[in-house]
């Protein structure tokens, strides 16, 4: 056996395991977890619509959203890590209000709290969603108030589905500001 080549092997492979462990970190370890922010604002979602006596509230509080696999949340590489892109929750007995900082996921691409018990107003900041696609709040019947009128100041909204809730006053003239609105559902309301 050459002394030289070994020796020189075991220098290099250190190195290399180095490089390979830093790789991993960066690809995995890194990039997985959500910020604090966001765990925060999707907790805070759980307490004000009484989380623990959800039909299915399956690891919710334990560890990243993303990592433990919260029912109803899906999340997607970002570019500063990980994202929340998708908040399911229908017929899952939430029974509260909508937080005004779950408008805070500036990420969250699809929105569906159907048919809870969700009560109150829709929160004025639903304007500040940036990404949002599909937001869905049907059959609340203690949804009330009025339409937003910032709702249609989110560009990206392509669906919207208020039907089946107690809203009332004026559907907002600026509807027509939004141009890639292609669903609205606003029947069996008050308005």
């Amino acid at each position: 056996c050459n002394r030289t080549a070994t020796s020189e092997m075991i220098k290099v492979y250190p190195l290399y395991s180095l490089v390979f462990c830093t790789f991993l970190f960066y690809l995995f370890g890194f990039s997985e977890q959500v910020t604090h922010s966001e765990r925060d604002v999707l907790l805070e979602l759980y307490s004000a619509t009484n989380g623990p006596h959800w039909r299915n509230n399956s690891h919710w509080g334990f560890g990243d959203p993303c990592i433990n696999e919260w029912h109803g949340i899906q999340c997607e590489d970002g570019k500063t890590g990980r994202t929340i892109s998708l908040l399911t929750l229908p017929r899952n007995n939430l029974d509260g209000t909508i937080p005004n900082s779950l408008t805070t996921l500036d990420s969250l691409r699809y929105v569906d709290l159907s048919y809870n018990s969700l009560y109150g107003t829709i929160p004025d900041s639903i304007g500040d969603f940036s990404s949002l696609f599909s937001l869905t709040v049907a059959g609340n019947l203690g949804i009330n108030g009025t339409i937003p009128s910032s709702i249609w100041n989110i560009t990206s909204l392509v669906i919207l589905d208020l039907s089946s809730n107690s809203l009332s006053g004026t559907i907002p003239h600026n509807i027509k500001s939004n141009s890639a609105l292609q669903v609205l559902r606003l029947f069996k309301n008050a308005l």
